[in-house]
């Protein structure tokens, strides 16, 4: 059992670092509009719990700005949203960004103006909903 835990803890341990690496990447390559940095990409992940947490990731770094993820691991579809206050205040609302994205795939949810999640049915779709996600936005803040 001690053997067990120890992988589980080095398992935790690696994807937080890959977390932190992908995250990076990211942040990279964001776009910014509005003064507002911008990060809408599929990552892999292993389980699609692992989106939150790279969301969070990416969200803690980024400074000023909105973070929509979304990927299917397990079966599962999932979409992430997260924003930072003065995008709120200049119109992002991740409850409509998810929602917009899971209409897309098949499914639903929503959320707060400055995160929300929400399912969807067909992995296929991932890279259209992610782009309805990112046109909302960019109807939300004038972009």
């Amino acid at each position: 059992q001690n053997e067990v835990r120890a992988l589980q803890t080095e398992v935790r341990q690696l994807r937080a670092a890959h977390a932190g690496s992908l995250a990076d990447r990211l942040l990279d390559a964001a776009d910014v509009r509005g003064g507002l940095r911008i990060v809408v990409a599929q990552p892999e992940v292993a389980e699609t719990a692992e989106l939150g947490a790279l969301a969070d990731e990416i969200a803690g770094r980024i400074g000023s700005g909105v973070v929509i993820l979304g990927a299917s691991a397990g079966g599962k579809v999932v979409f992430v949203a997260k924003a930072t206050r003065d995008a709120v205040a200049k119109g992002a609302h991740c409850g409509n960004l998810v929602k917009a994205a899971a209409a897309v795939a098949g499914g639903g949810g929503g959320g707060r103006p400055d995160f929300a999640s929400a399912g969807g049915k067909d992995a296929a779709k991932v890279p259209d909903a992610l782009a309805a996600a990112r046109a909302a936005l960019d109807g939300a803040i004038g972009g």
